[in-house]
């Protein structure tokens, strides 16, 4: 397992920053985000490092989490950071950029080169064959959709769906109220900070699929053209179902690429 940054050379980077305080005029998210930045491009931190969670970072610099998370998602926008629902915040590898992918764990991980644009805002309906995967006793689901963007555009249509009492927990967040608002947070990162004891794990499953009315209207394709269709069921600590996550990617934006080598 990877551990916090501990070079003592960060450490000092980061104190003699906070106690400085912020520049004239600078805003304290910009203040974090300023010395995190400076610890990764003096290159003290240790490539693919994890940083601080977001709970030590307020601590250590006496900010709200709302500030922290503001400061995380602007480096994440600047593709130096990586940010991994249930496992935390990563110096991203250097030189990885554009939409191509090498595994369905990099599609869906690579948060810092792209964003989630709120379709249709959290909500509960009646949905049969949800409610029937989340194991519910009713038919009722708490749901949303996003896009997911990157430089080039839209690239991957996703459905959250959730047990009624878990979008409960969800009512007050901001990305998930206004259609278009764009955020660098998946559901996942934010349950994983709401439900007691996080997410403790998930399950995966990929398909070859053509894509849904819904995706194909928002990715501005055809409705039944081939996408990868990528399922993941997370769950907590008691194996309870607390999420779906359905996810409709474009084929450009996805490939496999393997190396092998003859053994001698």
């Amino acid at each position: 397992m990877t551990s916090p940054i501990e070079t003592l050379d960060a450490e000092s980077l980061l104190a003699d920053i906070r106690d400085a305080g912020p520049l004239p005029g600078e805003k304290r998210h910009e203040w974090l985000s300023r010395a995190l930045r400076e610890a990764i491009k003096m290159n003290v931190l240790p490539e693919t490092a994890m940083l601080p969670t977001e709970a030590q970072l307020v601590k250590q610099f006496g900010l709200s989490r709302q500030t922290v998370r503001k400061a995380l998602e602007e480096l994440a926008r600047e593709r130096l950071i990586v940010r991994i629902a249930g496992k935390g915040t990563f110096l991203a590898p250097s030189g990885e950029t554009g939409r191509q992918f090498s595994s369905a764990r990099d599609l869906l991980s690579s948060v810092h080169d792209s964003r989630y644009e709120l379709v249709i805002p959290l909500h509960k309906r009646i949905e049969l064959a949800a409610a029937g995967r989340l194991r519910l006793p009713t038919d009722d689901v708490a749901c949303a959709s996003f896009r997911r963007l990157s430089d080039q555009g839209a690239f991957c249509y996703t459905s959250v769906f959730m047990p009624p009492h878990i979008g409960e927990l969800l009512q007050d967040v901001s990305e998930l109220k206004e259609p278009g608002f764009a955020s660098y947070r998946t559901v996942a990162e934010i349950l994983d900070e709401r439900i007691p004891g996080g997410i403790a794990s998930a399950e995966q499953s990929i398909t070859a699929s053509g894509l849904s009315p819904e995706a194909a209207m928002n990715l501005q394709r055809e409705e039944g053209e081939t996408s990868l269709r990528i399922d993941l069921a997370y769950y907590d600590d008691q194996h309870a179902m607390v999420e779906l996550q359905s996810s409709y990617f474009l084929p450009e934006s996805y490939s496999y690429r393997s190396h092998w080598q003859r053994l001698s």
